[in-house]
Formats: C-alpha cells, sequence, structure tokens
C-alpha cells in the first residue's frame, strides 16, 4: 500500500511540471530576497521578447498509509526563459510574473489545508483535481496580468498589478515557506 501511494504522488508530481524539465542547474526557486536578471534568461532571441518560464512545483516528501508531508513552491527555469530584449521595465514585468507564480504557490497550499485529510487518504487523484483547479486559475491571472498591463507598456496598469500581487502575497504569507504535513 505504502508503494503505492508513493508511486502515486510521483505519477502526479511528474504530470504537472508544465511541461518543464526540472534540472537543478537551470532553476530559481522563489525566494523573497531574489530578483531576477536578464543573465537568467538563457535563451536569447533576436526580436523584441521576453518570456519567464515559471512554474509550480509539488513535491512529496513522505507518503504513507497516514502520513502525506509536501513541498509546494515556484521556481524559474532559467533555460527555458527567452529574452531579446534588455529593458528595466520588462525586467520588472517578468519578476512580477515569478511572484505571481509564488502567489499561486501559496493559494494551493491554502486550498490543500483546507480540503478534508481524509480526502486526499481515500483518493489521492483528489490532489489532482485541487492541482488543475489552482493551475487554470493561475494561467488566467497570469493572461489578465499581461493584458491588463499591455506586456508592462501600460504604466497606470503595470504599478495597479504590482500594488494588487503585493498585496495579495501578504494576504497568504502563513502559507509561504510551508511544507505541508497531513497526518491520517
Amino acid at each position: 500500500m505504502i508503494k503505492k501511494n508513493m508511486i502515486v504522488l510521483i505519477s502526479f508530481f511528474f504530470l504537472f511540471q508544465n511541461k518543464a524539465v526540472f534540472s537543478q542547474g537551470n532553476i530559481i526557486k522563489w525566494d523573497k530576497d531574489i530578483l531576477l536578471s536578464w543573465n537568467d534568461f538563457k535563451e536569447k532571441k533576436g526580436a523584441k521578447v521576453a518570456y519567464s518560464a515559471i512554474a509550480i512545483k509539488l513535491k512529496p516528501l513522505v507518503s504513507t498509509t497516514k502520513r502525506i508531508k509536501l513541498s509546494i513552491y515556484a521556481y524559474f527555469d532559467m533555460s527555458k526563459s527567452i529574452t531579446g530584449i534588455y529593458d528595466d521595465d520588462v525586467l520588472n514585468h517578468e519578476q512580477f510574473h515569478f511572484l505571481i507564480g509564488e502567489l499561486f504557490a501559496r493559494k494551493l497550499k491554502k486550498k490543500i489545508l483546507s480540503v478534508p485529510k481524509n480526502i486526499f487518504f481515500n483518493d489521492r487523484t483528489q490532489f489532482e483535481v485541487v492541482y488543475k483547479e489552482n493551475y487554470e486559475a493561475y494561467l488566467s491571472y497570469q493572461k489578465k496580468y499581461d493584458e491588463e498591463t499591455f506586456y508592462s507598456v501600460d504604466k497606470k496598469a503595470q504599478i495597479n498589478w504590482e500594488i494588487k500581487i503585493i498585496k495579495e502575497l501578504k494576504e497568504y504569507h502563513k502559507y509561504s515557506n510551508l511544507i505541508i504535513d497531513l497526518i491520517k
């Protein structure tokens, strides 16, 4: 039973890595003290574009029939992040994409902790349901951020979004750097 539970969690982990290959040398785990630089964007393009490859990692640390321990965090994949523009305003915009990743990692932690524990122990596929809901909301939020700021061009909208994102991060502060420990 323990082996089966671990296989389900590991399979779940690989299923939701946002199609990004997780390699330690190219990953920046979100931290409040880390600011991105253009050197973190390893893929260089000639066009005036910037793209940040950001994902949320759900990593099982322990999985038994009586205990599930998870680490959840946002990360920036340098090898999949692209730039052809070196503007400070655009870099700041990309930094806020990273902050949105952290915001939704915190929201995922809160959601998992709000679901009755017995649901996850009785049906491990419920992690997938919770993750998918959070992931869809995350993608929608990222898209809306880009559209409303016109990819950082609309300075007033950019400032309003920065205020909104920082405010939400503060609201979810108690879910930062949290390892989820579910005991049956």
